[in-house]
């Protein structure tokens, strides 16, 4: 392991503080799209490993989510040009797969049972209070994504993570000192570790009030979207092909108004009440247009798209405990940085 630190010194530092990319369920979707070539082209090639375009895009998505949340409709294509996104995005890329060398070089991987145990921690896949596999598959397909690239996509980010828990390891003065030397074999240096476990954050409610006030952004609900529908139910065990003509002619009379819809509902682009592709149609449809029949469980739905709606900033009750978490890390992290910054002086 030392010989390899010596060879790969000039970026070893970088790599310390690089952590694995995280999968959110909230953030699990197309937000934004950049064009790195063709799918499955090699953009970069680090090591004895190439980039393919897809693993850049992906992270330009995730990226492009982050700071769509965070600025809402403010933000679009063109700030995030501006941002240079697509230079981040490569770059995080290029350092993970420098990691994934490192990793290669040590013998680390990640099992299968690696990434179940992962799997089972996603609040997207989660249906009941357990993991559900037509709901992990359902949510791949919504965001054009198979269960092989997902997860070959995690065995990844956790070996990633594996390779950063290597330098978290609690080590004495001398141990610090030594491989900050070797780091920076010209200079002599010296390590103070600042842990933000050692920081105690006491709260009151006005301050995580006054937090969520300035920060209300951050806190909205899912773009949904309202629909009326009318199921024409199969109570006679008929053939799919009988209850098509049934709902073609409900489908018709409701579009003509000379039937009215039965049901109003809210879905969300996650939504599990029609499958993936049909929700897909639902919600890219223009407002008030009635949709052909949906077959589903031996049973037709006539939908039409009423509304779209909006992100609405969430009341601070329905959030607080999200509010209290957020403000006890932005408190740490600029009390580490107050005191990063009297160290350097």
């Amino acid at each position: 392991m030392i010989t390899w630190m010596q060879k790969h010194k000039k970026w070893l530092i970088v790599t310390i503080w690089i952590s694995t990319i995280a999968f959110v369920g909230a953030g699990f979707v197309g937000w934004g799209s950049y064009d790195y070539g063709k799918s499955g082209s090699t953009i970069a090639i680090v090591g004895d490993k190439e980039i393919p375009s897809k693993d850049v895009q992906a992270e330009y998505s995730n990226l492009y989510g982050q700071y769509q949340q965070i600025l809402g409709d403010n933000f679009n294509q063109e700030l995030a040009q501006q941002f240079k996104l697509e230079d981040i995005a490569l770059q995080r890329v290029v350092q993970k797969y420098l990691i994934l060398n490192y990793a290669d070089d040590i013998g680390l991987v990640a099992t299968d049972k690696d990434v179940a145990a992962e799997l089972v921690k996603i609040p997207a896949f989660i249906k009941d209070g357990k993991f559900d596999k037509n709901t992990y598959l359902s949510v791949l397909k919504q965001n054009r994504r198979t269960a092989v690239e997902f997860e070959t996509q995690l065995k990844q980010d956790i070996v990633v993570n594996k390779v950063k828990d290597l330098f978290t390891t609690q080590l004495v003065q001398n141990e610090i000192k030594n491989i900050g030397n070797l780091i920076y074999s010209e200079d002599e240096v010296s390590i103070k570790i600042l842990n933000d476990s050692d920081i105690t954050i006491n709260t009151t409610k006005k301050d995580l009030q006054n937090y969520w006030a300035t920060n209300k952004n951050n806190y909205k609900s899912a773009s949904g979207f309202e629909i009326a529908y009318s199921k024409i139910e199969n109570v006679e065990n008929k053939t799919k092909k009988d209850m098509k003509k049934i709902a073609l002619k409900t489908y018709l009379n409701l579009k003509k108004e000379k039937e009215q819809f039965v049901t109003t509902k809210t879905i969300y682009s996650t939504s599990t009440f029609f499958d993936a592709e049909d929700i897909q149609t639902i919600i890219s449809s223009k407002e008030g247009t009635v949709l052909k029949p949906i077959y589903k469980d031996k049973n037709y739905y006539v939908v039409k798209l009423n509304k779209k709606v909006l992100p609405q900033t969430l009341a601070y009750n329905e959030v607080a405990a999200q509010v209290k978490a957020d403000y006890v890390n932005s408190t740490k992290a600029k009390i580490l940085d107050e005191k990063a910054k009297k160290l350097e002086a």
